[in-house]
Formats: C-alpha cells, structure tokens, sequence
C-alpha cells in the first residue's frame, strides 16, 4: 500500500477520544467507576475546571479505571493549555503496562509520539505489537498506520503495516468506542480508506453508545442554513442526549430548542 500523507496529529487526537472499553481483555478495573458521576467534559471550559476535573479523575485513572482513564486522557489531549503535563500519566500509565494492561500500554505510546518527542522509536513499536498482538484492535490499526506512513526516528514499511492493518479492520469492534473513533478517523481521512458511508456508520454506532462528540456531531448534521434541509426534530433528539451527558453546547442548544419550539413543543420554563 502506497504511502499517504496524513496528518499524525489529528490521528493522535482522535485515537485519544474514545469512550469506554467494551468487549475486549483490556486487563484494566471494572467498567463501573465513580468517575461516571463526572460531567463529560467540553473543550471549552475554563482552565481551572480543567484542573479540578484532573484532580478528582487521577486517583480513579491510575488505578486503571476505564471511565477515568477515558475522562483523564480527553482532558489531556483536547484542553491546549498549561494542564497538559504528561509526567504523571506516564508514571502509571508504565506501572499499568507493565501489569499486563493492553489499554495502557496503545495509551503510552500515543502520549510518548503526541506530547513528549514526537518521534518514534523501538520502545513505542514495543508497546503497540504487544498490545497489538494480544487482540488490542485501536493498537493493531495505529502499528499499521505508523508503519506504513513514518514518523521521524522510524523509517515506513508498507509491508508489515498493511498487515496490521488488515488484522485490525478484519476484527469486530464489539462497541469499543474506541475502536470506533480510530475507524472514523481512517475512513475520512486516510485516502486508501476513505469511504462517507462508514464513516456515518461508525460515528452512528459510537454515538448510540455515548460517545458525547460524535452525539454532538450527528446533532449538528441535522442542522442546516437552508432550512428544507434542516430536521430539527432529529437534531433535538441527539441535543438531549448530549445535554443528559453533561455537555455544555448539548444544554444550550436543547435550551434553546425547549424556549423557541425548534424540533420540540415549546416549554420556556425548560428552556
């Protein structure tokens, strides 16, 4: 498979958006979490909710508690402020990797290629094939996507990445919402992948499982200037659901459609 030029960083942040681990031998602490009580968090809060959200997720996310871990990482990766300091994560994101978890092990070398060096190097190929080869699909897919693009500190091998990339679009996602993302991703941005059909599909499914962005994004589908193509009723229908979450821009836009009637009878004391 011939090279593509895409851009790593956008791949990093995607991959670093899932929502909880379903389905697969992750070796991380139950999916039930104290963490799940949070408010999902937008990337435009202010720093210092940043802030205290990461104190109050840290002591759940270094146990290895798949809701916190998911919350930690989307605050680390989405908020571009003085609140991405990786030093901590790293410490027991290692200690968990090296307790067998495949989970933290793809997290370690998305943090080590995103936030510290940005190059590639024997250590984080390491990681992602052990993960990778023990069933870790959103490893399986980022070994391949590095291997056949490069990175500065690792030379490409088309060869061997299309391997893996085969391994991993052959698997079932099982509602891995994080598998989901990094499909999304490679069906709508990698050329050799790109189809629009999956890319609904997959965003569909990772919203019906909660996934708060992808909510967002099928909310917003639904809207539209030309208002022949607007379906406000749909649109109102995934704005509850992201308001439920706790998203900010759910609430607001749900308020709105409660106080004007836009897809839902009016109700201006809901609103």
């Amino acid at each position: 498979m011939s090279k593509t030029p895409v851009s790593f960083s956008r791949l990093v942040v995607s991959l670093s958006l899932g929502l909880i681990f379903f389905g697969l031998t992750l070796g991380l602490a139950t999916p039930d979490s104290a963490a799940q009580e949070l408010p999902v968090y937008r990337d435009y809060v202010k720093e210092k909710d940043a802030e205290e959200r990461l104190a109050k997720l840290e002591p759940l996310a270094k146990t290895g508690d798949k809701t916190a871990l998911f919350h930690y990482f989307e605050i680390m990766f989405d908020y571009d402020n003085n609140v991405r300091d990786f030093s901590k994560p790293m410490v027991w994101l290692k200690d968990l990797a090296d307790q067998g978890s495949f989970r933290a092990m793809f997290y370690l070398a998305i943090v080590k290629l995103s936030a510290i060096d940005k190059k590639g190097d024997a250590e984080t190929l390491a990681w992602l094939k052990k993960a990778a080869e023990n069933g870790d699909i959103p490893a399986t897919l980022m070994l391949g996507f590095i291997l056949n693009e490069g990175l500065p500190g690792l030379k490409p091998d088309p060869a061997e990445g299309d391997k893996w990339y085969a391994q991993g679009l052959k698997a079932d996602p099982a509602n891995d919402l994080l598998t989901l993302k990094v499909l999304t991703y490679l069906y709508e941005d990698v050329t050799q992948f790109k189809d629009r059909a999956k890319v609904e599909a997959t965003r569909l499914i990772s919203a019906e499982n909660g996934d708060p962005k992808a909510i967002v994004e099928i909310a917003s589908s639904f809207e539209h200037e030309d208002s022949s193509l607007s379906n406000p009723v749909e649109a109102f229908k995934w704005w509850i659901k992201a308001a439920e979450l706790g998203d900010l821009l759910g609430q607001q836009k749900a308020g709105l459609a409660f106080f004007y009637g836009q897809g839902v009878p009016v109700n201006k004391a809901e609103g």
